[in-house]
């Protein structure tokens, strides 16, 4: 059968709306004709494979191939109870793919001269006014705030999910927090910095943030069913929620619109994607696009090899740089990628909260489908070629060449000790000890204990030691990718004065979170372990316990030590206009529970 061939004016993908659970395979935009059936064959049965070990009801599927559509398909359902299957007309909400949205928002006022994405954000956000210990917040650009270097908190709980959402509000509860970082220091997540950036549209155009999405992107390509969740009120056609479980459950507006509250469904997000893969741009010029995909954070130390675009994240694949982003709702998911130098793009969503593990099958579809286009590619180039762990050659270390990466570590929400043991070094890591036996070329082979006697070598991932702008750090690598993360940073502990010692104890929330059912956190503690403050708390439903060590700057305020996202923010305390102590972090605000 031909694939359908997207238009200027996106009128043949329309008749798509009606058509539902439905697989296009053949003929791309170009002569050359492309079969594939075999992709699709493979992927249909690995994704309802996948669907029924992890408990997913519904997914929706595109695959596009330059201004065409290739494949499209709908699994399970939209409301199982109901027996209402999915369909490519099935709403979803994309979660933080709202992000992109707000991105090419921004660079439409970039193309308009309104602003310029290298001006401070406090520019076109005069209501913008953080606090910082790293000096003048006009360092902290709209570029870096796209790419999450703008060292704005990751998220402000107080009201995060409302009946009625209000994200204008967000920048007042951010004015009482600190930076977390200095601009361009490293890439911490921020659904915050995106708040804002969406304010910021609304500034600069002079116009509701909606309305100038819906009038300037989802109008001009065609995207009539897509919107914003800003209420109870579902719309028509939405899925239903399902958890990790399988079972029915709730889906809350955020009060964070521009960073994740958008909704849609295959057919819309197809037509976005042609936008960005056919010639005709729409809703930015080819070289603004160019410019959204090209590295940002070449010159920053700690993000090691990631790479990030305006918005994107990239990757180098078989198919060429792949440009992604992903999210998540609290159940639904949703992935969206980009092929450029094959013109491949792919959406993946998904009504349950376990369907992002299959929105990690798109760079394998995007490397089979470039291999069916016979795209060629400098492989040595294009995609280098990592270390093959494979090959285990143990070796042996001085004492002091073990020593000299020991002490304690904090990574954001925990804090462990490497120690010395034998001829290995060793840790305890959120209740599990592992071993790291040293390999060639200054590696370590991370090995799990069981219950003291079992072990297990994790043989795809290595982990080393590294000095990066002032810190010493753990760093774990991926085999086949090469991917690094920090996981580690060494620490020392801060003196804990009078004043400190006398808040230790239990404290209770005081703000409200959300008008969600259940309680997000709790167990929220300030106690000493191992000479260092803790604050401590517990993440429902999940029950996991969160340890933050403090760097105390002075009486009053403390950082949580851990590079990366929940990472640098400052635990504040101030009195009430009661003259009670409170404790406040990311806009969250509580009191100790023997207070009087």
């Amino acid at each position: 059968m031909k694939a359908y061939r997207i238009t200027s004016k996106y009128l043949v993908l329309l008749v798509l709306f009606f058509i539902s659970s439905i697989v296009f395979a053949g003929m791309s935009s170009k002569d050359t004709i492309c079969d594939y059936s075999s992709l699709i064959q493979k992927y249909q049965s690995e994704i309802k494979k996948k669907m029924k070990s992890l408990k997913v009801q519904g997914i929706s599927v595109v695959l596009i191939d330059e201004d065409s559509v290739v494949w499209i398909e709908s699994f399970g359902y939209a409301d199982k109870e109901n027996n209402i299957k999915a369909t490519s007309t099935t709403k979803y909400m994309i979660g933080s793919v709202t992000k992109l949205f707000t991105a090419f928002g921004i660079m439409q006022l970039h193309e308009l001269k309104k602003l310029s994405i290298n001006d401070p954000l406090q520019r076109h956000l005069p209501q913008f006014n953080m606090k910082s210990h790293f000096g003048d917040i006009n360092k902290i650009t709209i570029r870096s705030v796209m790419t999450h270097h703008g060292g704005i908190p990751s998220d402000i709980f107080t009201h995060l999910v409302s009946e009625n959402p209000n994200f204008t509000t967000t920048v007042n509860y951010i004015n009482k927090e600190y930076a977390t970082y200095p601009p361009d220091f490293i890439r911490s997540y921020s659904n915050s910095g995106y708040t804002l950036l969406g304010h910021m549209i609304q500034e600069v155009a002079n116009e509701p943030y909606i309305e100038y999405i819906n009038k300037n992107i989802f109008n001009p390509l065609g995207m009539l069913q897509s919107g914003f969740l800003v209420s109870n009120d579902y719309p028509e056609g939405f899925s239903k929620s399902y958890n990790s479980k399988g079972k029915p459950d709730k889906e809350y507006p955020p009060r964070d619109v521009p960073a994740a509250a958008i909704y849609s469904n295959a057919n819309d997000m197809a037509m976005f994607a042609v936008s960005l893969l056919s010639n005709e741009h729409v809703i930015v010029s080819q070289k603004t696009l160019k410019e959204m995909l090209e590295i940002q954070n070449k010159s920053i130390k700690l993000d090691l090899d990631a790479k990030y675009g305006l918005c994107w994240s990239l990757t180098d694949s078989k198919a060429g740089l792949i440009a992604y982003h992903s999210g998540a709702s609290k159940n639904h998911r949703a992935m969206f990628a980009i092929a450029p130098y094959s013109k491949l793009g792919i959406v993946i969503l998904s009504n349950s909260e376990n369907g992002g593990s299959i929105g990690s099958l798109c760079r394998k579809i995007l490397e089979y489908a470039a291999k069916i286009k016979g795209v060629e590619l400098d492989i040595e180039k294009a995609y280098p070629k990592y270390p093959d762990y494979k090959k285990i050659n143990n070796v042996k270390l001085t004492e002091d060449e073990l020593l000299k990466d020991t002490g304690y570590y904090a990574a954001p929400g925990m804090c462990y000790i490497i120690e010395k043991r034998n001829q290995k070094l060793s840790a305890k890591l959120q209740g599990v000890r592992f071993n790291l036996i040293p390999q060639e070329n200054g590696k370590y082979l991370p090995q799990i204990i069981f219950l003291g006697i079992i072990s297990k070598r994790l043989k795809k991932v290595r982990y080393f030691f590294d000095d990066v702008n002032g810190h010493h750090i753990l760093v774990q690598e991926q085999m086949f990718s090469g991917s690094k993360s920090i996981i580690g940073d060494r620490i020392v502990p801060s003196e804990i004065t009078g004043d400190w010692k006398k808040r230790l104890g239990d404290y209770s929330m005081i703000t409200n979170i959300s008008s969600m059912d259940e309680e997000i956190f709790s167990d929220i503690s300030l106690e000493i372990k191992n000479d260092f403050l803790n604050f401590c708390l517990t993440i429902n439903p999940e029950k996991q316990k969160m340890e933050f060590p403090l760097k105390l700057i002075n009486e009053n305020e403390g950082q949580m030590m851990g590079l990366g996202r929940y990472g640098g923010g400052t635990l504040q305390f101030t009195k009430n206009k009661n003259g009670e102590e409170t404790l406040l972090i990311y806009g969250l605000q509580m009191k100790k529970n023997n207070l009087k």
